[in-house]
Formats: C-alpha cells, structure tokens, sequence
C-alpha cells in the first residue's frame, strides 16, 4: 500500500491461455484490474483519481525492456538449436 499513489489495497483477476482461436501453442495472460482498490482503515472503495492505475511510462519502459530481453534470449536458443541441427 503506497498512500502517495492510492492509498488501498488491489487486487486483479488473470487468465493464463495457452493457445490461439486455432489451437496453435500461443502462451498469453489476459489481466482485469480494477480502477481502485479497498482502503482497509475506512472499510471502503477507493477511486483512482487520476486516467491511469498506474504510471504509463514506467510501465512502457517496464514493458519494453522486458520485450527487448526476451528477443535476444530467443535469438540465442534459435542460434543454439541451429548449432545443434534442430
């Protein structure tokens, strides 16, 4: 609980799919998170004041490196399998 960003506790619902509409093997998570959270002081819902839960930058740049250091681990197994005539 940061009380400089809302203050309450949130919680989030996640579904882990393992293949596309065609059933081709396609790993993904699907997430719900709600707009606030439960300040469990008051006993009530509090309402995230601003657009976003939560800061788009860091969450872009979160998301990008993350993105940039799976590219590269999968250009290296790639290489490796080629090595190895797979």
């Amino acid at each position: 609980m940061n009380p400089k960003n809302l203050g309450a506790e949130i919680g989030m619902t996640m579904v882990l799919h393992t293949n596309s509409r065609k059933l081709d093997y396609h790993p993904h998570i699907h997430a719900v998170v709600p707009g606030g959270g439960v300040d469990k002081k008051r006993r009530q819902w509090k309402k995230k004041k601003s657009k976003y839960l939560f800061n788009i930058k860091a969450m872009s740049k979160s998301l990008f490196e993350d993105s940039e250091s799976n590219q590269n681990k999968a250009k290296n197994v790639s290489k490796s399998n080629q090595k190895r005539g797979l």
